[in-house]
């Protein structure tokens, strides 16, 4: 559940940053976003289910040929969330010009 909250709050600075003149640097989401807000909230929020479906499917998975476990797959992926959304909050809070 904290991932899925970490990506609403993702989508919802990443829309609130454009509003203000950030630019959207991912270019998958950027071809969303510029297919609307819902669009881009709803394909964020899908892509998120689809991972975590794949990761809670998974009972380990290999990169480069180390083993990597589903518990630490889903910390690697709520660590990366939350420093996203911990600067997405650092640009609202100091705002860029």
């Amino acid at each position: 559940m904290i991932i899925i909250l970490l990506t609403v709050l993702d989508a919802y600075f990443t829309l609130d940053l454009v509003n203000r003149g950030a630019e959207e640097l991912n270019p998958i989401m950027a071809y969303y976003l510029e297919r609307g807000p819902l669009t881009f909230f709803a394909v964020k929020y899908l892509l998120t289910w689809a991972s975590l479906t794949v990761i809670l499917t998974l009972k380990e998975a290999r990169f480069f040929g180390a083993r990597i476990q589903r518990k630490s797959l889903l910390w690697l992926f709520m660590i990366a969330l939350a420093l996203v959304v911990q600067w997405e909050l650092v640009m609202l809070h100091f705002p860029f010009d």
